[in-house]
């Protein structure tokens, strides 16, 4: 039953309830039901969803809080994911210096072993280079880059958040004002 409460915390997000599946994965992060690296990752969630609601600086001590337990656990792969998501909650509170060393963290942590793993992490790290106006040109090859092959593995979930950073670009909105 946790399960299913979990996957439906992932719908509320997907469709837009942020504050809805923040707490609903809050109340999972503590629900024994779960395995611990289930835990582990609704802990990781609350972070993802107060994050796409601005709230940076709430997200970074549950997401390092996650890390911990990934890495308690010996989950490289979720260890390197959310290393990956904290270098976006970085990006969007302007410390591009830590969002860069964390996306680093998660491509040295073998994050992009397979292939939606890899189009996450080509559309993390090209989400950060369009936030800085001297790496715009090469933000936009890997999100091309991410785009194709997103395509090619019918990971519609992650095109569509290309789509939504590339026209986030366009109408001006893809930089940020940086620590």
């Amino acid at each position: 039953m946790a399960q299913l409460d979990l996957s439906l915390a992932v719908v509320r997000e997907m469709s837009g309830d942020l504050a809805g599946a923040a707490e609903a994965y809050g109340q999972l992060a503590g629900d024994v039901r779960l395995s611990l690296r289930d835990r582990h990752r609704a802990g990781l969630w609350v972070g993802t969803s107060l994050d796409k609601q601005g709230l940076h600086e709430a997200a970074v001590p549950l997401m390092r809080a996650a890390i911990v337990g990934f890495d308690a656990l010996d989950e490289p792969e979720d260890w390197g994911t959310a290393h990956q998501k904290l270098a976006l909650v970085h990006r969007g509170a302007g410390d591009l210096g830590e969002a860069t060393r964390m996306i680093e963290v998660a491509q040295s942590a073998g994050a992009g072993s397979s292939p939606v793993q890899r189009v996450r992490l080509g559309t993390a790290r090209g989400h950060i280079l369009l936030s800085d106006p001297a790496s715009v040109g090469e933000g936009l090859a890997l999100l091309n880059e991410a785009a194709s092959q997103a395509a090619t593995y019918g990971t519609s979930h992650q095109l569509r958040a290309v789509e939504r950073i590339r026209g986030s670009l366009e109408r001006g909105g893809a930089a940020v004002q940086f620590r």
